[in-house]
């Protein structure tokens, strides 16, 4: 099965895609322009896979959580692809998507996402299944779900930057091991895994939003 999956639910840009046994990722590390760079990105990937966005058979998209912009972004190009092309598309929960990796390790794997405002979105993952909902933390609320745990590694996009704000000396909580800060070809598995299982996104699919967005907030507060 050809497959196509993108991630705009950070500043980094990923599109991984599968045509035949072969498959190519590239990643464009230049802040949310994604609106800018997703087309040409996609169009660079199936060149140097010497096929063609028609020639997929699935499309799929990290649903979040993530930046609010970023992913609507990602999600209204895929639904157009998908209607213009009729290929089908499906959500890929970017947690998820950066977990499967690591599911063969020992202690739990936490891929983390800075959310701002002093909170990361997680989730645990122990022995390839995760075992808490999608969350959205401060760092006391992070320590809380980690101490039962002699050691955790964290996994993502923000790895690092995580480890180095909030655990710079705590040895137990480390960076993973064979760390990726971007998605990989795994990502493309786990899409055929769900279209197996629960087929395609219907048209009405919206991204995965752990909290309201500052225009919500807004809005919210002008109603009070």
């Amino acid at each position: 099965m050809n497959i196509l999956c993108i991630d705009t639910s950070t500043e980094l840009l990923s599109v991984v895609a599968s045509s035949g046994k072969a498959h190519i990722s590239l990643h464009v590390d230049r802040g949310l322009v994604h609106a800018e760079q997703l087309l040409l990105t996609i169009h660079r990937v199936c060149t140097l896979l010497h096929t063609s966005l028609s020639r997929m058979d699935l499309l799929a998209c990290c649903a979040g959580p993530g930046s609010f912009t970023g992913l609507r972004i990602g999600l209204a190009t895929m639904k157009g692809l998908s209607v213009s092309l009729g290929i089908p598309f499906v959500l890929v929960p970017t947690l998820d998507a950066y977990a499967l990796p690591y599911r063969g390790e020992e202690y739990p794997v936490l891929p983390v996402i800075d959310g701002r405002k002093q909170r990361y979105y997680t989730a645990l993952y122990l022995e390839g299944t995760r075992r808490t909902e999608y969350l959205d933390l401060t760092l006391g609320e992070l320590s809380e779900l980690i101490a039962p745990y002699p050691r955790v590694s964290l996994a993502g996009p923000h790895a690092q930057r995580c480890k180095a704000a909030w655990f710079p000396e705590d040895q137990k909580v480390q960076v993973a091991p064979r760390f990726r800060e971007a998605l990989d070809g795994e990502a493309l598995s786990l899409a055929r895994s769900i279209y197996e299982e629960q087929g395609g996104a219907p048209p009405s699919a919206q991204p995965l939003y752990l909290r309201l967005s500052e225009a919500e907030i807004g809005i919210t507060r002008r109603a009070d």
